[in-house]
């Protein structure tokens, strides 16, 4: 899975559970941010 498909699985999941806040969405991002960068260095 590539991470724009990653991004939009979680905003599916996000919608489908309300519960998810938006600061959770971008924290995730910024971890997958973070992890990708690591993994290219």
């Amino acid at each position: 899975m590539d991470e724009d498909q990653e991004l939009q699985w979680l905003l599916n999941l996000a919608v489908e559970h309300q519960d998810i806040s938006p600061d959770d969405i971008e924290a995730w991002a910024a971890r997958l941010a973070k992890d990708v960068k690591d993994a290219n260095d």
